[in-house]
């Protein structure tokens, strides 16, 4: 079943029973409050007990939509063709910073302007008032 918006509307006990049934089989879920935060904590841990993903919210709704989205969209596979496809010769952090800081350089100032040139076209404006 895929997810939309509505899932935000489920009660809690609904999401934690859409989590336990996308989970391998073997992994455990495991959520409850932080013992030394105000917020709400939930792992994914293999049968072995490696954890595979955790996070840590502020309320227990967040971090149960953030389990079921992580467990919703984790062997989701993009086309080749879509746009978020890394590609070959795609940017990567020296070029990104080369094209930043092209960029940010902005156009190169004008040509200085004669005084001269200025001072006269100031006194063909004042005469033409």
């Amino acid at each position: 079943m895929s997810l939309d918006i509505e899932v935000t509307t489920w009660s809690e006990d609904r999401i934690k029973d859409e989590i336990i049934l996308r989970l391998d089989s073997g992994w455990i879920f495991k959520f409850g409050p932080a013992e030394d935060q105000m917020a709400w904590e939930a792992s994914i841990l293999k049968p072995d007990e490696t954890e595979v993903w955790s996070s840590s919210k502020l309320t227990a709704q967040l971090v149960l939509l953030d389990a079921l989205g992580w467990l919703e969209n984790r062997n989701h596979k993009l086309p080749e063709t879509s746009p978020w496809v890394r590609k070959r010769g795609d940017l990567n952090p020296q070029r990104a910073h080369d094209i930043a800081y092209s960029q940010s350089l902005g156009p190169p100032d004008p040509p200085h302007l004669d005084p001269d040139e200025i001072e006269s076209v100031i006194r063909s404006t004042r005469k033409g008032n």
